[in-house]
């Protein structure tokens, strides 16, 4: 498994160079990274996956903006290294921030037009 994942990074670590033809920026470089960082995770390199997955949440939020499960993800990811490495206090910070974003990504976009609002509604007309 070990020689499946070593060379994956070395893949991975080509598409990187092909990547930064398109720039720094660029939002697919995102992916290429957290793959990166997934296989260091995998393989016990703390350190680099963790800087990985920090450099695919900053490209998330500048692409993304503040929300979406994709960046949920991350976060949970980043929390799990985190954990792992003995920085509970970061890790926890890290899982509170993607629970809220799940939360937001999860609430209807208007309380008006909720299931909750509607069932609301035609209860009051029942019961009138």
């Amino acid at each position: 498994r070990q020689g499946h994942s070593f060379a994956a990074l070395e893949l991975y670590h080509e598409s990187l160079q092909v990547e930064r033809v398109f720039g720094e920026e660029h939002k697919e470089m995102a992916l290429v990274l957290f793959s990166l960082g997934q296989i260091y995770h995998e393989v016990g390199d703390l350190g680099r996956a963790f800087e990985y997955q920090e450099h695919v949440l900053q490209l998330s939020r500048r692409h993304l903006g503040e929300q979406g499960e994709f960046l949920a993800r991350v976060l949970t990811i980043i929390g799990n290294i985190q954990n792992e490495r003995g920085n509970t206090e970061d890790a926890m910070a890290r899982f509170a921030e993607s629970e809220r974003i799940m939360v937001q990504v999860r609430q209807p976009q208007s309380v008006e037009n909720s299931p909750i609002s509607l069932i609301s509604l035609l209860g009051i007309a029942h019961n009138s």
